[in-house]
């Protein structure tokens, strides 16, 4: 069967579009882009002033240059674009499908995938959540694609993976720890060169450097510090806060380097969001905030003794090894964590206000969007409920189906699902350790299963039946 529309050069620039469009159903549901209230605010503050910001930088210049200076809609759009085309370069490196089934397979999955997991969502957010499925789908993408892709795709593909890699501070982990598992499993259990199994850390070893040398040129180029993250300093101090390490440092050290946490901290252990959001209460805030009152310059003002305090404790017998039990012990509750309904969208007033007067300084259009939206309220929680329902159910329908194809041996593709599931027990690992236990975290990468299952089920067919496109 042909299928004109979908057949040619046309039909794949309007079958990416379709999609992107598709994947913007929640945002377009809430009337504008969603927001993760201070992250957005903060990403969006620092986008358009030199105001402090503890994350990457590099998704706040997305946001910048994305908005075009206009609107937010810009922003997510672009997100699902880079969605959409990242999922169809990553169809077409790990099948054989003609143009127009591969063009029909895109459209299809993203409308059943914005439906049913939070695909819709990430993209549609305004945090760099979303990158992590793009520079996932470009890896495999360029990784598998030396025979199927043309010359300037996977070209592309790099460029994109080199520029987008730092857009999130666990990115460059979560890709490591990947990739060291990849091609440990490949020594053991395939089959070929050597230089086939070790491609993974290969290809991390070329785009690693050059995305770090990207990141430096563009802060130097928008007058910022050159570092990954400039609040990772009181991010680990946090993670040893809980951990406790934090308490026995100072302990140990207070007598001899008097350190201003030495009067403020007074408990054995603080959990890591009180020490890290507790505005009013945390020890980190009651120590560094200046007699301004402007607590968030407590990030740049700790930075010397939190430094030291950090490399003391990473330099410590023992330390890696902890942080690897945490994050082991708390993966697991992460991706359990999956199953349990979990909203991110509060209508918090102080902070949306906040935001709306940064949309009305740099994005008027955006601004006064506050009594409209559908974010926060009982509509959209019924909304997200219903669509996280939907998401239990075809996740763990995905896990059947990949089990029972694998056990078979019909799973197609094989290698892909397995480098999938890497990359989300790395995502486990690295968030368990030095983020926490948020359903967010997790869904970055898990919903993948679906797609594979769905293609899995897809090849199945077509194994039988033939192409039903072409």
């Amino acid at each position: 069967m042909k299928v004109e529309l979908l057949e040619g050069r046309a039909g794949t620039v309007a079958s990416t579009l379709g999609a992107a469009m598709l994947l913007l159903q929640t945002a377009a549901f809430n009337r504008t882009p969603l927001l993760f209230f201070g992250d957005s605010a903060g990403y969006l503050r620092a986008a358009m002033s030199p105001a402090y910001e503890p994350h990457s930088y590099m998704y706040s210049l997305f946001v910048r240059y994305a908005s075009l200076g206009y609107s937010t809609w810009a922003v997510v759009g672009l997100q699902a674009l880079l969605l959409a085309g990242s999922m169809r370069l990553f169809l077409k490196a790990c099948s054989d499908h003609t143009r127009a089934t591969r063009n029909a397979l895109l459209l299809g999955l993203s409308a059943i995938l914005a439906l049913v997991t939070p695909l819709s969502k990430l993209a549609g957010r305004m945090t760099p959540d979303a990158f992590a499925p793009i520079l996932l789908f470009l890896f495999l993408a360029v990784l598998h694609g030396r025979e199927r892709l043309h010359v300037a795709e996977r070209v592309v593909a790099g460029v994109l993976l080199v520029v987008l890699f730092f857009t999130h501070t666990s990115h460059w982990m979560v890709f490591i720890v990947a990739a060291l598992g990849i091609a440990a499993g490949n020594l053991v259990w395939s089959e070929g060169p050597v230089r086939d199994k070790l491609a993974p850390l290969g290809l991390l070893a070329g785009v690693l450097p050059l995305a770090m040398g990207f990141q430096l040129v563009m802060n130097l180029a928008h007058e910022r510090e050159h570092r990954f993250s400039p609040g990772s300093h009181v991010m680990l101090a946090a993670v040893f806060s809980e951990t406790g390490a934090l308490k026995q440092h100072l302990d140990a050290h207070c007598a001899e380097r008097h350190y201003a946490l030495c009067d403020t901290y007074t408990m054995p252990v603080y959990d890591s969001g009180y020490f890290l959001w507790s505005f009013e209460e945390s020890p980190f805030y009651a120590a560094y905030t200046p007699s301004d009152g402007k607590r968030m310059k407590a990030w740049d003002a700790s930075k010397p003794e939190l430094t030291e305090i950090n490399r003391a404790l990473l330099l410590r017998p023992g330390t890696w090894a902890g942080l690897a039990f945490r994050g082991a012990k708390n993966g697991v509750v992460l991706l359990n964590r999956t199953f349990h309904y979990e909203s991110d969208y509060r209508k918090e007033l102080p902070r949306w206000e906040m935001y709306d007067r940064l949309l009305l300084r740099y994005l008027p259009i955006d601004a006064g969007n506050f009594e409209r939206i559908k974010q926060g309220s009982d509509v959209f929680s019924r909304f997200e409920a219903q669509t996280h329902a939907f998401f239990r159910v075809s996740l763990t329908l995905a896990y059947l189906v990949l089990l029972g194809l694998a056990v078979t041996g019909r799973l197609v593709p094989k290698r892909a699902t397995l480098e999938v599931a890497a990359f989300v027990g790395a995502n486990a690992l690295v968030c368990g350790a030095l983020s926490g236990i948020a359903a967010r975290y997790n869904e970055r990468f898990v919903w993948v299963f679906v797609l594979l299952a769905l293609l899995a089920c897809f090849e199945a067919a077509r194994a039988r039946w033939g192409e039903p496109i072409g």
